[in-house]
């Protein structure tokens, strides 16, 4: 097992994101996610526990250049990262205040985001290595598609969920229509087509399509501020349904 993909991102005034997965994905694994505030600091413990995600809200941590972050687990031990730092002040302002009307308006509901991980593996447990293809047509570890991905998270945010409309998707050579629940959030975090949405609820949904990014130009390039996207309800019986959300 290796900790891949972590990553650090100052997406507003008041937080840095931390995200990471592991190859290959495996669940309940405990991590220890460590800062050091500069060079001349030891890295110290600051959370522990099963979630591929941090949320670093202290504020000596949010406009420090020189912060550094690592995740350990067990023997195994992450690349060191430092925040990104997209984004100029005005803009990282613009998106706090999208992230305050939907949390304290409040325009907006807590939901959970599980964003999938960049690389996949085969299933393990529907395909075969040596044929080259999947051997069950259905497949509770990976739903059947023959490749498995991890997911990051969970990340707290607020969303709000709009109406209910009809979205044509092509499969193939034929357009289906689909019944998808049309919403927009604050850009903590990113996401995109794939990416599993839990509401306080507990329904679970994906997201449908690509969303549809609000770009602001700052300093240092354009921007994302908010996210309009089309959210697909999934059946209980989705591999989705696995994934752990806090105090629900």
């Amino acid at each position: 097992m290796r900790i891949s993909e972590f990553t650090a991102e100052r997406t507003n005034t008041h937080t840095v994101l931390l995200m990471w997965t592991t190859m290959p994905p495996i669940m309940e694994l405990e991590f220890d996610v460590l800062r050091a505030l500069n060079d001349g600091d030891e890295f110290q413990i600051i959370s522990r526990g099963k979630a591929t995600s941090y949320l670093d809200i202290e504020q000596k941590a949010i406009n420090n250049k020189y912060i550094k972050y690592k995740i350990v687990c067990g023997k195994e031990e992450s690349n060191i990262v430092t925040p990104n730092n997209i984004g100029d002040p005005y803009l990282l302002g613009v998106a706090s205040d999208i992230l305050w009307q939907l949390e304290k308006v409040p325009l907006g509901e807590i939901s959970y985001i599980y964003c999938k991980s960049e690389t996949n593996m085969n299933c393990t447990n529907c395909y075969n290595e040596t044929l080259k293809k999947r051997i069950k047509s259905s497949c509770s570890s990976c739903g059947g598609s023959g490749r498995i991905n991890g997911y990051k998270g969970p990340v707290t945010t607020y969303i709000n969920y709009s109406r209910t409309i009809t979205d044509d998707i092509q499969i193939g050579q034929i357009e289906k229509e689909e019944e998808v629940v049309q919403a927009y959030m604050s850009n903590l975090p990113i996401v995109k087509q794939g990416d599993i949405v839990i509401r306080s609820n507990r329904e679970r949904y994906v997201v449908n399509r690509q969303p549809d990014y609000t770009y602001l130009m700052g300093s240092m390039g354009k921007f994302i501020v908010r996210q309009n996207i089309l959210l697909k309800k999934l059946h209980y019986q989705d591999i989705a349904f696995t994934l752990e959300v806090p105090n629900v």
